[in-house]
């Protein structure tokens, strides 16, 4: 039997995650938490700022939610920007970079805690996104469209674990097309016809076209001036030279 206790709900899930942190923790553990700490709490303001709600700490990482897509979008791209203006003045060993995972789905409510799919698959997303990349799910893609100046990679299906479905996902870029519907940039039938349709045939078309145009004009201006049988005129004789 199914739980009817359980409280589900739909909302957007931001999955963040520091790379390769335990390569900078085996060199200077205590500088490396110093550091990591401070940046997560930069990025958790990030998240409160755009009504967002980190919900667990994962170590080297966190889990937020938001009731706006565009706005979880927002929240990642601004937490990337934070980290590389930070990193722009940090020794080497000072800099942390990140990769992001976005996701719109159904998730369980356990306290304060969320759980389900929705965060699996966030989390999967962000597994697969380039260092210091942002990568979405088709889900959050469909929320963001004509919404914000932004590049977007269609990465089509990705098989990734634990995850049953492939799961649609797109990888954000600062510059690049705008994120648009599909339906928006579909030909219309009839201009896919005419690219499809061999120049020969076209030629063919369009003198057929011009032929009528002219037959149509040439109909309208004979009934606008309707022609009259032409008088035929006598030449009258010019005066004979004297004869002598």
């Amino acid at each position: 039997m199914t739980d009817t206790n359980l409280v589900r709900r739909l909302t957007t899930i931001l999955a963040l995650d520091v790379v390769a942190f335990s390569t900078m923790s085996a060199r200077d553990e205590e500088r490396a938490l110093a550091l990591l700490a401070a940046r997560l709490d930069s990025a958790g303001a990030l998240v409160r700022q755009h009504r967002g709600r980190v919900f667990k700490m994962t170590g080297d990482g966190l889990l937020a939610e938001f009731a706006s897509p565009v706005e979880a979008v927002r929240a990642a791209l601004e937490i990337q920007e934070a980290m590389r203006s930070a990193n722009a003045t940090a020794q080497a060993d000072d800099q942390l970079t990140l990769r992001i995972g976005i996701n719109l789905g159904d998730v369980v409510e356990s306290g304060d805690d969320l759980m389900g799919d929705a965060v699996n698959v966030a989390v999967r997303l962000e597994a697969i996104s380039e260092i210091g990349g942002i990568c979405i799910s088709s889900s959050v893609y469909e929320h963001i469209i004509g919404k914000l100046m932004l590049g977007a990679e269609d990465l089509g299906e990705q098989h990734v674990k634990n995850i049953p479905r492939p799961i649609h996902a797109y990888r954000l870029t600062i510059d690049g097309a705008r994120p648009t519907s599909p339906l928006a940039t579909a030909p219309h039938p009839a201009h896919a016809a005419a690219r499809s349709m061999p120049r020969t045939r076209l030629l063919l078309a369009g003198g057929a076209v011009t032929v009528l145009l002219l037959a149509a004009l040439a109909g309208t201006f004979y009934l606008r001036h309707p022609t009259h049988p032409l008088s035929l005129q006598t030449a009258k004789p010019t005066d004979a030279p004297p004869t002598d």
